[in-house]
């Protein structure tokens, strides 16, 4: 009789509450990320595509200068570049650390200051990726594209995006130089206004499981597999130097141009998805016992691999062990994946992690 009591005088707030049931959970529920499956089957093909520079900024081969590239708070233009171009605070003191992309000053601002730059796909491609939601990476707001290529799938990333371009959706076919978004500076790592810049990476996917690694992790926010983490670069002048005269890059022709860094012998519990994603760069049958050589560059990019030999060396009980170092290759090691410890190289956290991730 109590409940028939309330009904009857509170009726009226019946339709309020079946709009705060129905509206409340879907204000506060993050939007479902952009994205295409990296199993879904694209179309084989013969040619590599042609690749342009992605804004309207045509002096990135030239000597490098603080108005094609946009170095950090510490003014040093090579910061701007590929690699382990920059210094770090870490725990345990000051240190090299390595930078993933390339970063691209604006050509123009409005009278606030705002960077005005278009930024363009880099190749025709398929959007693979976007979030919308500046603080949930340090990439702001970012988009990704795949292009396909006959040794595997390449991906380039624009980064801090001010906004993406209207009506792109992921699993949108893009050509060479459409407008994709516009330049800015949105990061969890609140860059300011003043150093707006496009920060553009190339990369090759590590592992298509990496969405189920990062979730078993219980970390957050969620990219799937479209997170850097599981991007293995490569330098995007690098990509631009190495273009045909057509304008093409062949990523296999590239690998087997690079100079080492480093070979890990590795006791691989399984096969690794980036071999099944990159089958040509896998050398010979698979291993029996789970023991492989793989090539690194200084930035994790994995050049090789191919069943243990007897020449190479034994890792004995441990994950891997390292060979055949190139201390100039290594450079600066700002990505420290191997680390000296007593004069003798060996796997660090970095190198663990990305293992980690291959194997998955």
């Amino acid at each position: 009789m109590r409940s028939a009591s309330i009904v009857k005088h509170f009726w009226w707030l019946i339709p309020f509450v079946i709009f705060d049931v129905w509206f409340f959970p879907r204000f506060w529920q993050q939007p479902e990320p952009e994205i295409i499956s990296p199993e879904q089957v694209r179309p084989p093909i013969q040619q590599p595509p042609r690749y342009a520079f992605p804004t309207d900024q045509k002096g990135l081969l030239d000597p490098p200068s603080d108005s094609v590239f946009m170095p950090t708070a510490a003014d040093n233009v090579e910061s701007a570049l590929f690699g382990s171009a920059r210094t770090r605070q870490y725990q345990f003191g000051l240190a090299p650390a390595f930078h993933e992309g390339i970063d691209i000053a604006p050509l123009q601002r409005d009278r606030r200051g705002n960077a005005m730059d278009k930024i363009y796909a880099a190749a025709d491609g398929l959007v693979a990726y976007i979030n919308r939601i500046a603080g949930n990476s340090s990439y702001g707001r970012y988009v990704v594209i795949e292009h396909t290529d006959p040794a595997g799938p390449l991906y380039t990333l624009y980064a801090h995006m001010d906004a993406s371009a209207p009506g792109l959706k992921a699993g949108d076919q893009v050509t060479m130089g459409q407008t994709i978004g516009r330049m800015g500076h949105t990061s969890t790592l609140d860059i300011p206004k003043a150093r707006s810049h496009l920060h553009f990476e190339v990369g090759l996917m590590l592992n298509r499981r990496f969405g189920q690694w990062y979730k078993a992790k219980k970390l957050k926010p969620y990219h799937n597999v479209y997170h850097g983490w599981n991007m293995l670069g490569l330098d995007p002048l690098d990509l631009f130097r190495n273009r045909n005269a057509e304008g093409q890059f062949e990523l296999l022709k590239y690998t087997r141009s690079q100079t080492p860094a480093f070979e890990l012998i590795v006791q691989a519990p399984r096969f690794p998805d980036y071999f099944e994603i990159y089958p040509a760069l896998w050398e010979g049958p698979r291993p029996g016992d789970g023991l492989m050589r793989l090539v690194f560059t200084e930035s994790g990019l994995i050049l090789s691999g191919r069943p243990k030999s007897e020449s190479d060396i034994d890792p004995g009980t441990a994950r891997a062990a390292a060979q055949n170092v190139s201390a100039a290759a290594l450079g600066r090691n700002g990505k420290r994946l191997i680390i000296q410890r007593n004069g003798q190289w060996q796997l660090g956290s970095k190198g663990t992690e990305l293992l980690e991730i291959l194997f998955y």
